[in-house]
């Protein structure tokens, strides 16, 4: 389906693309859905093999964190490194959200997951109870 939006959104609208950016997102797209699919297939397959890693299980952990600071991370190293090149501020860029990201999942992320797993907890049983009454 997102193949399909995605050609859609090449036909119907050529003019927000350039060439080469549109070959890199149909290379990704084609990985992704590579990897998707011999997940779904096999229980032990290359793309469970890739994605139960340990820096890809840690990545999924924090990827609500990349996605919500990322922009705030690429401010923070433009102020700091001014006028430098953009391949200059890439890993410093990377390096900061990463940290963003690991701190937001740490210090906000699971002490609210927690805290909502607490507080499921005892709204089912009174659920229930008044359910059954």
């Amino acid at each position: 389906m997102c193949a399909a939006a995605y050609l859609a959104a090449y036909v119907v609208m050529p003019f927000l693309y350039t060439p080469r950016w549109v070959y890199l997102d149909l290379i990704s797209i084609g990985i992704c859905t590579a990897l998707l699919a011999s997940t779904i297939l096999g229980r032990d397959c290359f793309g469970n093999r890739i994605l139960s890693r340990p820096v890809f299980v840690w990545l999924g952990e924090i990827s609500f964190g990349v996605y919500l600071l990322h922009r705030h991370a690429q401010w923070i190293v433009d102020e700091m490194l001014g006028d430098a090149s953009r391949w200059a501020t890439l890993a410093p860029k990377i390096a900061v959200t990463l940290v963003l990201a690991e701190l937001a999942n740490r210090l906000i992320e699971r002490p609210c997951h927690a805290w909502l797993r607490k507080l499921g907890d005892r709204f089912p049983s009174r659920l229930l109870r008044s359910a059954n009454q």
